[in-house]
């Protein structure tokens, strides 16, 4: 683990190294484009395992100036910190949200932040903050959910990852990716945090949640709608990448191996890791490939939704009277043929033959 303070002095000369001579506009597009993953190297070398220190750390990359720059990546790591209320608390007291441009925050940091600060003028932090501020912001978005969700006795039929699974699915499907992206770092903070789901890996939940999340994929592969999933999917995998705070569980992008973890549970984890590879092979397809590339990707093997677009594709390129080459056409009579890569070639070549090709 690298040093705190030394971390810190090679951040500040990496932003402000320039001085005085750069706007303010064109040094936060520098940070964006060329320094911002540098900065998140040097701070996870440094991220430190003990609370007291995490004090000295976060008060430090305040001072030298990423909370000018990147506020959103520190109060995210705050967010996500299992004694953040704690290290809030010392922070507040050293002033060092009076650094933070809360303009640049998403509505998830902001609503955090102004509920720590206003807070904090007139009380001690207790436990039970936390899950008000959770479960209030939780409820703000996902606004399908009553009290009665977030009782215990729902160990089992968990109606809050239900509920939470089809208001995503909704989202999603709508395009809503912010939403869908602030509702899903507050469900993975839920998972980590509240007693329900953190005091031991509840697999009968998981499985609830992933079952409901494939079964939402695989109707949309059987739309060609995946592309929304894909982008959300890539969202969060960047967000979470970015952080240096360690989570110990988060959902989609969970990949370790636990005793906790139970064979259903991993069952329905390997489903959708499977789901989203098909996905993102679904999308790739594109009217940009040749009649051949489009074939050669057909096995026995293939899923019919895939086969279904690459037909849609092999008309499509047609109707807009985009033949193939004799070559190709030469290069396709010779393939190897599978059942479904037959029909495929079959569709292709009556097709130019109505077209005298």
């Amino acid at each position: 683990m690298g040093n705190i303070h030394s971390n810190i002095r090679l951040i500040r000369g990496m932003l402000f190294g320039e001085g005085d001579s750069v706007s303010a506009e064109l040094m936060i597009e520098k940070y964006r484009n060329q320094l911002r993953k540098k900065v998140i190297v040097l701070l996870k070398e440094c991220y430190p395992e003990n609370t007291t220190e995490r004090v000295i750390f976060y008060n430090e990359a305040f001072k030298c100036g990423i909370a000018f720059f990147d506020s959103e990546l520190l109060m995210l790591n705050l967010f996500f910190e299992k004694d953040g209320f704690q290290i809030l608390a010392s922070l507040y007291r050293r002033k060092a949200f009076d650094r933070i441009r809360r303009e640049h925050l998403s509505g998830l940091t902001k609503e955090y932040i102004n509920f720590v600060v206003s807070h904090l003028e007139f009380f001690e932090f207790r436990e039970e903050d936390e899950r008000f501020f959770i479960q209030m912001f939780f409820e703000s978005i996902v606004t399908n959910l009553i009290p009665k969700d977030w009782q215990d006795d729902h160990l089992y039929g968990n109606p809050l990852v239900y509920k939470f699974t089809e208001w995503l699915s909704t989202k999603l499907q709508n395009s809503e990716l912010d939403d869908a992206t602030m509702a899903f770092l507050c469900f993975t903070k839920i998972w980590s945090s509240l007693p329900d789901f953190s005091k031991s890996f509840n697999n009968q939940t998981a499985i609830l949640f992933y079952k409901q999340i494939n079964e939402y994929l695989s109707a949309q592969m059987l739309n060609y709608s995946v592309d929304n999933y894909i982008d959300f999917y890539a969202k969060i995998l960047g967000i979470f990448g970015d952080l240096f705070v360690h989570i110990e569980y988060i959902p989609l992008l969970d990949d370790i191996d636990s005793v906790d973890y139970k064979s259903g549970y991993l069952k329905r984890r390997l489903e959708n890791q499977k789901l989203l590879k098909e996905a993102i092979e679904l999308e790739s397809i594109s009217m940009t490939w040749s009649y051949c590339k489009i074939l050669n990707i057909v096995t026995e093997d293939t899923p019919d939704y895939v086969v279904k677009k690459c037909l849609n594709i092999i008309l499509s390129k047609i109707k807009d009277f985009n033949f193939p080459s004799n070559d190709e056409v030469k290069h396709i009579i010779g393939f190897d043929l599978n059942p479904k890569r037959e029909n495929l070639r079959q569709a292709l070549f009556k097709k130019l033959y109505i077209y005298n090709i």
